[in-house]
């Protein structure tokens, strides 16, 4: 909770889309880290780097999606923002073949590179089309932070753009 204040905070003052590619790149090291735990203590550290970036990416990573989506169509896009199957599914594959939980989650390295080089991609897109996608309003809940913005109509642009942005959020693989 005190972290996805201080995202908010940060949204406030710098681009967002930066403080995603912060999120994942901390993910990133944090699923690496994951690969060599070996002791409890390691996986309390572990709680509470996740603690710290994952309401700030939840958050972050809704709202941004929420000011490029058509408005008119958001059920339907939130309806597929909502589905973290492939996550889960690469470590239980990973898991199965190689013995071990630790290169199972390690395996979702893959999928933060792939994500961030998408994500880069697409954020310069957005910045091209010139879609005005955050102006920080208010945060007030545990829950998450609340963003308003202006969404530039252009539904030509969100619909393609749509096909090939990721979004690592809502990601919770640590088991022990």
């Amino acid at each position: 909770f005190p972290c996805s204040i201080l995202f908010g905070r940060l949204a406030a003052k710098y681009d967002p889309g930066l403080l995603i590619k912060v999120c994942i790149v901390a993910y990133t090291g944090i699923t690496i880290f994951a690969i060599f735990l070996a002791h409890q203590w390691q996986f309390w550290v572990l709680a509470v780097c996740v603690g710290m970036f994952q309401g700030g990416i939840q958050a972050l990573s809704r709202s941004y999606f929420g000011k490029i989506i058509p408005p008119e169509k958001s059920g339907e896009y939130f309806g597929l923002f909502d589905i973290s199957f492939m996550g889960t599914t690469l470590i239980a594959i990973v898991t199965q073949a190689s013995g071990s939980q630790n290169t199972g989650v390690g395996a979702l390295v893959i999928v933060f590179i792939i994500g961030i080089l998408l994500f880069t991609r697409a954020d310069a897109a957005c910045k091209a089309a010139s879609i005005n996608y955050f102006s920080l309003s208010r945060f007030t809940s545990s829950a998450g932070l609340f963003f308003s913005g202006n969404f530039k109509k252009n539904s030509q642009f969100s619909y393609g753009f749509m096909q090939t942005f990721p979004f690592p959020s809502d990601i919770m693989f640590f088991a022990v």
